[in-house]
């Protein structure tokens, strides 16, 4: 770690309303699952996500939003390595890849009315993984289902070789 290089981060100025982006910023997970919100604070603005990289542990993003005014709020997106410290590169790349995404998404979002919100929301809702009772019951259904397969294949069986 010789060659210490700074956590690559962007500031833009959006004019929207803080309030507005802070609504939009739960649907980047959503939309892209690559990025997973593991902590937001709604009072001090800041938003953390962790993505994983090809051979490394991954990133950490902080979105920091500032109000300007009414009407303009300011975005900081910082990328900062899990472990570590940005030392190569392609590592620099690979981070302002992760700001331009994220500031991409932000866009999307914030593009996207109600009733397209509302469906995403549905549709992940609806994709999510079984818990463990709801697997618990698929799978007793499941052999429920084999053992009434054998029974009936039994006895079959014995009314044709009796």
């Amino acid at each position: 770690m010789i060659g210490v290089i700074p956590n690559p981060s962007k500031t833009i100025t959006i004019e929207l309303p803080c309030a507005k982006i802070t609504e939009v910023m739960p649907l980047i997970s959503i939309l892209h699952p690559k990025y997973k919100e593991t902590s937001s604070d709604d009072l001090l603005k800041l938003f953390v996500f962790e993505a994983s990289e090809f051979l490394s542990l991954g990133v950490y993003i902080d979105i920091t939003l500032e109000v300007l005014s009414e009407t303009k709020t300011g975005v900081t997106v910082e990328v900062k390595r899990k472990i570590g410290a940005f030392d190569q590169a392609q590592e620099v790349r690979y981070g302002n890849e992760h700001i331009s995404r994220i500031f991409e998404l932000i866009s999307k979002a914030l593009k996207m009315n109600d009733g397209e919100i509302n469906q995403l929301i549905h549709e992940k809702e609806n994709s999510l993984p079984l818990t463990k009772e709801e697997n618990n019951i698929k799978t007793n259904k499941m052999i429920f289902g084999i053992i009434i397969f054998i029974l009936a294949a039994i006895g079959v069986y014995i009314k044709f070789h009796q």
